[in-house]
């Protein structure tokens, strides 16, 4: 499970929400892209498939 605290969870809330409204994910400043960074860290420890050759036919499955 990803976990963020509180205050982190508004930044993100906030950042989907906008990007919801307008289509675009436009960064308003440095928490937005460290919210964004801790979260692919975590996604990087959990997930092997980034790492792997057939990384875009699992993706390409992932998104159907």
């Amino acid at each position: 499970a990803l976990t963020l605290s509180h205050p982190r969870a508004l930044v993100m809330f906030e950042l989907l929400a906008r990007f919801r409204e307008t289509g675009s994910i436009g960064l308003l400043d440095s928490t937005e892209r460290e919210v964004l960074a801790q979260i692919l860290a975590v996604l990087e420890k959990r997930l092997e498939e980034p790492f792997s050759e057939d990384y875009s036919k699992s993706h390409e499955t992932a998104r159907k």
